[in-house]
């Protein structure tokens, strides 16, 4: 049943809000070089302690994978799925700083039940449309991983939801069309897309995290692939204009990083990015952010890897799986750390994520202006 959100008139705070203040600097800004300051990770709840996952007698797991920021809100989905409860939730903002988020308020639109493992969100630069991916990282012919490969357009203003480009099967809708597309491009057996966001001119970027001849043996990338769209008669329909825009390289900091979110920033004209290291269970998981300027991504140059005040890149343990522009200088980073229990510190304790929890970091850049120049 589609109903409908009221974004606008929700009563939900900017995270800015309750920023702290700025911490003293070390040293001056040097060119290419801005500080960040990493306000400690918190945890949130995403829903009820014990409520019930997919498989009969087990709890679902909150395994945070998608984060958008729109008229104040924080949006968040997950790439579990559980009958009981849905993948996407708004949170609010000033609840999220106060470490008090225990009434997310989930949305229940029909097709959000139907499309499984959420990568990622991406607004549209009118703010009008929200668009959800979905990992295309596996099919089987008989349609039964067909949820796998759907990508979501949401209506912001009404809450109604589509299938971009349906499949058209009744009862199995997906956009499995557009996984045979992505794989003709790259010229792989297998992909996995972890990133999305939008750029000005109605273009929507893929962010792919994985390719290789099988999920076995994966090769972790930052590749991306863009294709326009447009809207008629109120759907919202993709050009058959895909192509591979863009391969960031991040080898020289360290190898097998793959990507993991996207998000485009008006004010800077650039993309920030994360990426992050998939390791054996029980092993030191890390992350980095990336600044792409739109001039670099046209032009196939270099993204900049986020850094310290003393130039140090800053490298977070723990695993980023999505990133949003919050406002000014504060972007809000979700996690998931899989089965890897990474304990945080609240008020002077070690605390482990619960299953019902998400795992959060607000990344606040000092001087995040200074990227605008690459307009």
């Amino acid at each position: 049943m589609k109903r409908a959100l009221y974004l606008l008139i929700l009563p939900i705070l900017l995270l800015s809000a309750c920023k702290p203040p700025l911490p003293p600097m070390d040293e001056p800004l040097k060119e290419g070089i801005y500080g960040t300051y990493v306000i400690e990770a918190a945890l949130m709840d995403c829903f009820p302690e014990g409520t019930v996952g997919e498989d009969e007698g087990s709890t679902y797991n909150c395994e945070s994978s998608a984060v958008e920021i729109f008229t104040g809100s924080a949006i968040i989905g997950i790439d579990k799925y559980s009958p009981a409860v849905s993948p996407v939730f708004l949170a609010n903002g000033e609840r999220i700083m106060e470490g008090n988020m225990t009434n997310p308020f989930a949305l229940q639109q029909e097709e959000f039940s139907a499309i499984r493992k959420i990568e990622d969100f991406a607004l549209s630069q009118d703010q009008k449309t929200l668009f959800i991916t979905s990992g295309f990282d596996r099919i089987k012919p008989d349609g039964s991983w067909d949820a796998w490969n759907t990508l979501l357009a949401m209506d912001v203003a009404s809450g109604e939801v589509q299938v971009v480009r349906d499949s058209g099967i009744k009862d199995n809708p997906s956009s499995k069309e557009l996984k045979g597309i992505f794989m003709d491009l790259l010229k792989a057996g297998h992909m996995k897309i972890e990133g999305l966001t939008t750029l000005p001119g109605n273009r929507l970027v893929f962010g792919v995290r994985e390719i290789g001849e099988s999920w076995k043996n994966p090769v972790y990338t930052s590749t991306f692939i863009e294709c326009t769209y447009y809207e008629q008669n109120g759907k919202i329909m993709l050009k058959d204009d895909f192509r591979i825009s863009y391969t960031m390289k991040t080898d020289s900091f360290m190898a097998d990083l793959g990507l993991s979110s996207l998000n485009y920033d008006p004010v800077t004209n650039g993309i920030w990015a994360t990426t992050s290291i998939e390791l054996e269970e029980g092993e030191k998981l890390g992350s980095c952010i990336w600044f792409i300027p739109l001039s670099e991504y046209e032009k196939g140059g270099d993204a900049q890897i986020l850094k310290t005040t003393k130039g140090e890149p800053i490298y977070m343990p723990h695993k980023a799986e999505g990133i949003a522009k919050m406002s000014n200088d504060n972007f809000l980073i979700i996690h998931d750390n899989d089965r890897t229990d990474v304990p945080i510190d609240v008020d002077g304790k070690q605390v482990s994520r619960q299953r019902h929890e998400a795992l959060y970091s607000v990344v606040r850049i000092i001087n995040v202006k200074q990227y605008s120049k690459e307009k």
